[in-house]
């Protein structure tokens, strides 16, 4: 009969960040892009779920 390896459980954690301005955030970094991608433009979204802290709060401002 074949063994399992031998296991151990892990944690991790990660240190507490300072809050960010979500809004103002996002208005600066896709202000970068905003002159390649003109209105009526079709565009994809693309989003992951795991571990975004005020996900649909980053999808809703994006698509806004």
């Amino acid at each position: 009969m074949m063994r399992l390896p031998r296991m151990i459980r892990v944690r991790q954690n990660f240190a507490a960040t300072a809050p960010i301005a979500i809004r103002e955030t996002l208005v600066v970094e896709l202000a970068k892009s905003r002159t390649r991608v003109q209105p009526g433009d079709s565009i994809a979204i693309g989003v992951g779920s795991r571990g975004i802290t005020h996900l649909a709060e980053i999808v809703s401002e994006v698509i806004a």
